[in-house]
């Protein structure tokens, strides 16, 4: 559905079958990422210390789901950190995120979204697959007005840089060229700004 494939290489991986594949996806025209072990998933992983980070923010209890997510979608994406869980279902996430943390230098940073995630798993609420998540379907929260408020630029701004952590960490590896991620994250998150021109507006300097 997106030109994007990620070409995830397991050890015993042929070069023959890497080979077949990206061929294979030249010729159906899906631009495509090969790689390693220590990459994998990295698309997902770009977003995953913002997500952690929005976890983090509503355990603190000064916002709400809603709130977080309705700052996400006023300034960064067309979906909120939450909604998008939903979407995933949280089932899914929890077993990604303890996959991804693997590869994090930090994961003490992860630990809420991953006790937040596990305590909807075991209320049963998975998502918009089981009615419920951190949002009620199909009468869904996500319609409320939304007011943004003067000491909220604080927030947005701790999210911004953890989007931008994520991202500058696979640019600065050289795991992506800054075509590549601009293409990753308009074809992902469908947004059409460029993260290193959101660099330049929220005075965010790569760590």
């Amino acid at each position: 559905m997106k030109d994007i494939v990620e070409v995830n290489v397991a050890k015993n991986t042929s070069k023959k079958t890497v080979s077949f594949v990206t061929s294979f996806l030249r010729q159906i025209g899906k631009f495509n990422l090969v790689l390693t072990k220590k990459e994998h998933f990295i698309i997902n992983r770009i977003f995953l210390k913002m997500q952690a980070g929005c976890c983090q923010l509503l355990q603190e209890g000064k916002w709400n789901v809603y709130e977080i997510d309705a700052l996400v979608k006023t300034h960064l994406f067309p979906v909120g950190i939450f909604e998008f869980f939903d979407y995933v279902g949280n089932d899914v996430m929890l077993q990604s995120v303890d996959n991804y943390i693997k590869y994090e230098v930090a994961p003490g940073f992860y630990h809420t979204m991953i006790e937040i995630l596990d305590q909807k798993v075991k209320e049963g609420k998975l998502g918009k697959k089981s009615n419920s998540g951190f949002y009620e379907y199909p009468q869904s929260k996500t319609t409320q007005n939304f007011e943004e408020k003067t000491e909220m630029h604080e927030a947005l701004q701790k999210i911004t840089h953890w989007y931008l952590d994520g991202v500058f960490d696979v640019f600065n590896k050289s795991i992506c060229t800054k075509n590549e991620l601009e293409h990753i994250i308009n074809e992902y998150m469908m947004v059409e700004k460029s993260p290193f021109e959101l660099a330049g507006e929220f005075d965010y300097t790569p760590k």
